[in-house]
């Protein structure tokens, strides 16, 4: 189980700059996307979708901080 929500943290990350959907995602993954979501969110506490959101914000956050 970890070893999944690990693989799609890694995916997430190689394609942030990329748009990222649930689909692709669990395409990656191999499982449902019923499973997927649940799994992420009993590991992490959100959802995979917030969580992609979550990270874009951050990132984009972070480039801004180091051009200025």
């Amino acid at each position: 189980m970890k070893q999944i929500v690990a693989a799609c943290v890694n995916y997430i990350e190689n394609n942030i700059y990329n748009k990222i959907n649930l689909d692709d995602i669990v395409q990656q993954s191999g499982i449902s996307k019923y499973h997927l979501h649940r799994m992420f969110k009993s590991l992490t506490g959100e959802s995979l979708m917030e969580y992609v959101q979550s990270r874009k914000l951050s990132s984009s956050i972070n480039e801004l901080i180091h051009i200025i």
